[in-house]
């Protein structure tokens, strides 16, 4: 345990000068969408695509693939059949987790070792 552990918020550089390095031309949210791959296993909530809600606390959240439906119906859904505007393929696969992260600077507190002290 280290109860000395601090970690504080941080705001990701952007701006003008620092675009060309992080992509970021405005000051992003403290909270922020990120996709992970389908099977990763993080301790981040993920986002639900049926109903836009968020999975709840974990050490290592349970897997939860961002699929092609929702309700209502949502504008980043997959297209499942031919429509206005709309091109084949009507087939899909979930290839992603939707994680809602913040990024923190993390410093270690002190701690004691365990065996008496031998590390």
């Amino acid at each position: 345990s280290q109860p000395l552990r601090a970690w504080d918020a941080v705001t990701p550089n952007f701006g003008p000068e620092w675009r060309s390095t992080t992509g970021r031309k405005d000051r992003p949210p403290s909270c922020m969408l990120m996709e992970v791959r389908a099977d990763a296993i993080t301790p981040y909530q993920y986002l639900s695509s049926l109903d836009n809600s968020t999975t709840e606390h974990y050490r290592y959240s349970p897997l939860s693939p961002h699929g092609p439906h929702s309700e209502p119906p949502l504008p980043w859904n997959a297209v499942l059949e031919p429509g206005d505007a709309r091109a084949e393929p009507w087939t899909y696969y979930e290839d992603r987790q939707v994680a809602l992260v913040e990024l923190h600077n993390v410093t270690q507190g002190s701690y004691a070792c365990a065996n008496g002290g031998r590390c």
